[in-house]
């Protein structure tokens, strides 16, 4: 046995099963640290993101942690930010969400972009059709999508005027509209290369 698989050994314990109520408490000798971090070897696993949450809430629950980053979509973080926070938050898609935001700040900018988003209405049911329209030459909704986020940054400072939680809610709109253009070139990318996917 070479010495780094001895020292593997010596170091390795047992985890009960995650609904165990003994899963959680292993990972109580890390609580004094300032950060923690949760590697993602399984990632993609139901059993990573459940062991995940139940390290996750021992550490607030029982060792005070006050601060968890996460790797997810933007709406996804979003949602638990605001229900962190107890704040209630815009609902539905990120197009919404947009709309939502510009509708509050500046409506001139909201019908615009309701205007500009109508564009892929058709496909909001199954996007993975627009993907494969563009391909088959029907025209896409690429430039609508840029124009809106062009204008929203182009605006930031008038609309984070507006902003009541200090520009919170201007940096949701935001990702959110990098979402949809993100969103719209994927769609496409599908369909003509797995790379850029």
């Amino acid at each position: 046995m070479t010495d780094l698989q001895e020292l593997f050994n010596a170091a390795i314990e047992p985890l009960p099963p995650i609904d165990d109520e003994n899963f959680a408490p292993h990972f109580d000798s890390f609580a004094g640290r300032q950060v923690f971090l949760l590697g993602d070897g399984t990632h993609g696993t139901s059993e990573f993101y459940r062991a995940r949450a139940e390290i996750t809430k021992r550490l607030i629950k029982v060792h005070g942690y006050t601060i968890v980053a996460v790797e997810a979509d933007w709406p996804d973080a979003e949602a638990i930010d605001r229900h962190v926070r107890m704040r209630p938050g815009p609902k539905g898609a990120s197009m919404k969400a947009v709309i939502d935001y510009l509708d509050r700040v500046h409506p001139a900018a909201g019908k615009e972009a309701r205007e500009l988003y109508g564009c892929l209405d058709p496909w909001a049911d199954d996007p993975v059709a627009y993907g494969l329209a563009s391909m088959q030459g029907m025209r896409d909704c690429e430039a609508q999508v840029i124009q809106i986020l062009r204008d929203f940054l182009n605006n930031r400072l008038e609309y984070m005027k507006s902003d009541s939680l200090d520009g919170e809610e201007f940096q949701s709109g935001k990702q959110n509209a990098f979402l949809v253009r993100d969103a719209e070139q994927y769609y496409k990318a599908m369909y003509w290369s797995s790379t850029s996917s």
